[in-house]
């Protein structure tokens, strides 16, 4: 009889082995499928990259002045999601029509919110020498000074503002015709610093951003930063008699209207300028009577809840833009709402709108 030699029990628990080909069918398609996945990602990463560097080079270009590339647009967001190009759909008055909002506080007023004024964009040295004729844009992301338009909105400051400066030169032939040049004059960025600046609601501090060194000039924006604000927009028409007649330079405003808060009457803002805009345009509503809107190159700004808005108009009696009456007209800010007002100034009749919102 064989002797046991005791190793029958290191056996006894264990499966017999077999290979399961479904299973490892199943293991090497999703083995697969991981690495698919995992090409699929790294082309589209590498997709995105390439397209992240080819809207880089869009905006970061040589500038003769610096001797470097420099970015010219707003660089830190993707501009692959974010449309440079695009304008913000958000208009005025937002809040004008709520009709359920408490009056205002004029004193710490949760509601109230800082704001910020451009009130010029000076060009402060010009390799072209002067006088010089640009076009272009200055788009926010709200020594002769530009004519402004816009913005179309106050602008709320919660963070740093950017201002895209894009300038090109016209050139004014010897026969007065003015031709586009197309040479580039000012193009880069301007950041406006807000944690510089105080945060309480009473404060406004009148300064001038860091001047844009580019092209073929020094650019510099000033600015009215101010807190606790409400936004304003002025609209101005202009009051014909029946017996006004078919004469176009009579159908149009030949003066100057400006806007600032009362506290810094130095933060003016021009709002209509008929010496440096074709005034006769003003004549558009046909007939010999009636209201004409008067074609304001700005309407909308920030204003200190505090104070009041204060409107200065300068007329000139007859056609040319000599100046010859001046008047001042207040009103008062609120967070919703509008009022009109009839102003007489050298025997011409302006009726001034000016609607109010919460930002």
């Amino acid at each position: 009889m064989a002797e046991d030699d005791g190793g029958g029990d290191e056996w006894s628990g264990l499966e017999p082995f077999f290979y399961d080909e479904a299973a490892a069918r199943a293991d090497g398609e999703r083995a697969l499928e991981r690495q698919r996945e995992k090409e699929r990602k790294e082309a589209e990463h590498q997709a995105w990259r390439e397209a992240c560097d080819a809207a880089r080079d869009k905006i970061l270009e040589y500038d003769p002045k610096h001797g470097c590339r420099t970015y010219t647009r707003l660089w830190f967001c993707s501009s692959i999601l974010f449309n440079l190009d695009e304008e913000s759909p958000i208009g005025p008055l937002c809040r004008t029509v709520d009709r359920g909002q408490p009056p205002l506080h004029r004193a710490g007023d949760s509601r109230l919110r800082m704001s910020l004024n451009v009130l010029a964009v000076n060009i402060v040295s010009s390799d072209v020498g002067y006088p010089v004729l640009v076009y272009g844009t200055v788009i926010a992301r709200d020594d002769e000074t530009l004519v402004l338009t816009g913005p179309t909105r106050s602008i709320e400051v919660s963070d740093s503002v950017f201002f895209e400066v894009n300038l090109k030169l016209k050139e004014e032939e010897d026969d007065g015709d003015v031709v586009v040049d197309d040479r580039e004059f000012s193009k880069g960025l301007i950041e406006f610093r807000s944690l510089s600046m105080p945060r309480g609601v009473e404060d406004v501090v009148v300064g001038s951003c860091s001047t844009l060194y580019s092209r073929l000039s020094t650019v510099e924006l000033s600015y009215a930063y101010i807190g606790g604000a409400v936004e304003a927009a002025v609209d101005v028409t202009l009051r014909l008699p029946a017996a006004a007649g078919a004469g176009r330079h009579r159908r149009c405003f030949h003066g100057q209207i400006t806007a600032c808060s009362s506290s810094i009457p130095d933060a003016s803002i021009v709002l209509y300028d008929s010496s440096k805009v074709n005034a006769t345009s003003n004549s558009s509503a046909g007939g010999a009577a009636g209201d004409v809107a008067v074609d304001l190159a700005r309407r909308v700004m920030a204003v200190r809840a505090a104070d009041e808005l204060v409107l200065t108009l300068i007329a000139a009696a007859g056609d040319a833009d000599c100046h010859h009456c001046r008047t001042n007209v207040e009103f008062t800010p609120r967070i919703c709402g509008s009022e009109s007002l009839e102003v007489s100034i050298c025997g011409i009749k302006l009726l001034i709108k000016v609607s109010w919102s919460a930002f």
